[in-house]
């Protein structure tokens, strides 16, 4: 598990959500990364209940059906959320280990409405939603269409009892779209509708007939009061909803394949509510639907069972084109609203003075996370429509093209295609960067560019969508190369790498004059870039910042990679004397900081006469040796691993050329080495073993070897390795384009940002995981 205090960052909703006027706490929701991702990016998301998972299905038919409504949803365009609570926290979407244990694993699951929400959440226990409680926790998490087998209704004999579900009283005041196939037969249809007029609901059936269903029979008697052929004429209905309070019921009739079995289900159906009248189950409340289902499943020998599940898939299928063609209405009328801005402040943000565009409605009461980037859907080209830059990223956006065979293959190259897995994501080691701190950023106002070449190839078109989904800016790519940069992973059955091909040669031949062309046209503090161009470009990008007094920033990507800003130090240093470093930072791992550590001796850029001047002025003496022993490397969690690398000579011996080295050493932590040319903010600062740093005073400046142990995380929910420094590194530069690191305090704060995006990709499918959104708030 992440540390508590990381855990419960992430579950905080966004400053957006939270500063509106309205003062009530809002409830804790835990999003899944694929759920996230898809409300970010404006994908269309459906909500599923879980009271079928946990009450309403036997095992393991349960899970079977929650996967199969997962593949439906997924299929059309659409993203799946299946919404229950675990361990008292709402959670809006669950991943594969999660629907598992709730089907399989979990143990007295409390069947969740509205009323239920606090008990449950108070004490901790796990949680099926209810139409009711699915519809509650949707709204609140701005997912506006839920697809479910059949609503609760009136009671029969409701008229004396009073006993009415709660989903009827839901619909009345919860705006969410609501896709099913009627109320359930057992109950009384005529005054089931009679009070979701009362309450206000849209009532409409899809399809050729206006015909009310009743569940397992496509009709009950009574008319819809709207009839719609298509999903896309619902679609058209909840858009112009919006502003209302109470939500819409779409009634879908059960496939006509199924129509004949309807018939004998219906006489178990009324069989099983006369027994239930007869045994006094009919007054128990909430326990009277799982009886009565169970029941109808037993006098019809599993058929009615078969219909539940042929029903809600065409639910599902519904749903999805709903959802999509409601998707696409809202992109619309986003991209029309944009472009009124436009031409109201033709010369400045799109975005009118109080932050939003204008005419536009304030963004919604509990909104999910939400990016707030300028132009989101504007013509990518256009500099002129984005803020001006504080911090340049140059280096690779990448295409990832990973295949799986489904099977072991020969050792033996089979000259033949084998059946498998075949995905294709978006990558790059400056991409990653790029998204970490646009994410970081994104209330900020100032999002990050990335800097990177393209070709004339459909590959290019994949990297532009794949940024403008995520909100990033894309004016920074640069066109008109041959190929776009594409990795080609195979993999083993287990998915482990077999062999691979990597086609770099646009970034290797990017020219150093074409990205200065895009970086004067801003404004940056920093100017980072990876170790996939050229050191050519390398040198000239030092050269420009240092003259216009930008900070730098080297990712080096590998080990090869990482001996391209060699050339660069070497070439600067032994050109001048110059009065700070040529690169300000760098982030190696401790394998690319061994490399650099050796070419810098075997270039000859350690022989230099200014190397030696600047490592003089450090004054760097056995006794800083010492203090690093002691305060670093003797006793503690530090162990003695960091004197055994010989860790902060290596860095030390780069701090004439780069003035802060950030090492990322995995599960032992981060080890921050740097020189500062002023040392007054460093006054009172001590060496110790408690602080884990030591402060070394050399003449007017400083010099601190400052050790951050590594985030604690449960190894099981480890799920990519490969994004962990890309996402460090981003918030890292995200920080460092904000305000500098000068002090103590400002240290551990940039590092501890840096760590916690670190951990949060760690634990996500993604490169970089969405997750990182909320570390956007407060930053600074």
């Amino acid at each position: 598990m992440l540390t508590s205090s990381l855990a419960r960052r992430t579950l905080r909703l966004p400053r957006l959500a939270r500063g509106l006027a309205h003062s009530r706490p809002k409830l804790p929701l835990v999003y899944s990364e694929e759920v996230l991702d898809a409300l970010e990016s404006g994908k269309p998301v459906i909500a599923l209940e879980s009271t079928i998972i946990t009450h309403g299905m036997p095992k393991p038919v349960n899970l079977k059906t929650a996967e199969s409504l997962e593949s439906i949803i997924r299929s059309s365009d659409a993203v799946p959320a299946h919404i229950a609570l675990l361990g008292g926290v709402p959670h809006i979407g669950l991943t594969s280990a999660q629907l598992s244990h709730l089907a399989l694993e979990a143990k007295d699951v409390v069947k969740t409405s509205r009323r239920d929400l606090p008990g449950v959440m108070a004490l901790k226990k796990d949680g099926g939603t209810t139409v009711a409680g699915t519809m509650l926790l949707a709204q609140e998490a701005g997912v506006k269409v839920f697809v479910t087998g059949g609503i609760g209704g009136v009671h029969r004999g409701g008229e004396r009892t009073w006993d009415v579900s709660a989903d009827l009283t839901e619909l009345g005041r919860t705006n969410v779209s609501v896709i099913c196939a009627g109320a359930k037969s057992i109950l009384d249809t005529g005054r089931t509708l009679e009070y979701l007029e009362t309450q206000g609901v849209t009532v409409a059936t899809i399809g050729d007939s206006p015909d009310f269903p009743a569940f397992y029979s496509p009709s009950s008697g009574f008319q819809s009061p709207l009839h719609l052929l298509t999903p896309e004429l619902a679609a058209a209905v909840t858009f112009a909803a919006r502003p209302l309070s109470s939500g819409q019921l779409y009634c879908v009739p059960i496939p006509a394949t199924h129509h004949a079995a309807g018939a004998e289900i219906q006489r178990a159906v009324e069989q099983a509510v006369r027994e239930s009248e007869e045994n006094g189950i009919a007054a128990r409340g909430k326990e009277v639907t799982p009886w009565l289902l169970a029941r109808v499943g037993e006098l019809t020998k599993g058929q009615a069972l078969q219909n539940n599940i042929a029903l809600i898939e065409n639910n599902a299928r519904v749903g999805g084109r709903l959802a999509v063609e409601l998707a696409r209405l809202e992109q619309e009328e986003k991209a029309k609203e944009q472009e009124d801005a436009r031409r109201l402040y033709p010369s400045a943000s799109p975005f009118g003075p109080r932050g939003f565009p204008p005419r536009a409605r304030a963004p919604p009461r509990f909104s999910p996370p939400t990016r707030i980037a300028p132009s989101e859907d504007a013509d990518a080209t256009s500099a002129e429509e984005h803020p001006r830059a504080r911090l340049v990223i140059v280096g690779a956006a990448a295409i990832d093209i990973t295949s799986t065979p489904s099977v072991a293959l020969p050792s033996e190259l089979t000259e033949t295609t084998h059946p498998g897995r075949v995905q294709i994501s978006a990558g790059g080691v400056a991409r990653n960067m790029a998204e970490a701190a646009h994410r970081v950023l994104r209330q900020t106002g100032r999002p990050p560019i990335l800097v990177s070449p393209i070709g004339k190839d459909a590959f290019a078109g994949v990297v532009r969508r794949d940024m403008e989904e995520r909100g990033m800016r894309t004016d920074g790519l640069i066109d008109g190369y041959t190929a776009t940069p594409v990795v080609s992973l195979m993999l083993d059955h287990k998915g482990s790498l077999r062999e691979g091909v990597a086609d770099f040669r646009a970034v290797e031949e990017l020219q150093a004059e074409k990205v200065l062309e895009v970086v004067k046209k801003h404004d940056p503090r920093v100017i980072a870039f990876d170790g996939n161009i050229g050191p050519g470009a390398i040198e000239e990008l030092l050269r420009h910042a240092h003259s216009n007094d930008i900070e730098t920033f080297f990712e080096p990507t590998s080990v090869p990679k990482s001996l391209s800003i060699i050339p660069a130090l070497t070439s600067l240093l032994h050109s001048a004397s110059p009065t700070r470093p040529p690169l300000t930072h760098i982030s190696p791992n401790l394998l690319e900081l061994t490399a650099l550590a050796s070419a810098a001796r075997s270039s000859g850029l350690t022989d230099l006469p200014a190397h030696w001047a600047a490592l003089d002025a450090l004054s760097i003496t056995p006794a800083f040796r010492s203090q690093v022993d002691h305060c670093l490397s003797s006793g503690g969690d530090c162990g003695s691993w960091m004197t055994d690398s010989g860790l902060v000579q290596m860095a030390v011996q780069l701090l004439p050329a780069v003035g802060s080295v950030w090492v990322k050493c995995g599960e032992r932590g981060v080890v921050f080495v740097g020189r500062f040319e002023e040392g007054k903010s460093w006054e009172g600062e001590q060496s110790g073993r408690e602080k884990r740093q030591v402060v070394h005073r050399a003449g007017d400046g400083v010099v601190v070897v400052k050790h951050f142990p590594a985030l604690k995380i449960d190894e099981g929910g480890i799920k990519n390795t490969t994004g962990a420094g890309d996402s460090f590194s981003g918030a890292l530069l995200a920080a460092l384009s904000l305000a500098g690191v000068h002090d103590r305090e400002r240290l551990e704060k940039v590092v501890a940002l840096a760590q916690d995006a670190a951990v949060l990709t760690l634990g996500s499918d993604s490169a970089v995981s969405p997750r990182i959104n909320f570390l956007s708030e407060g930053v600074a």
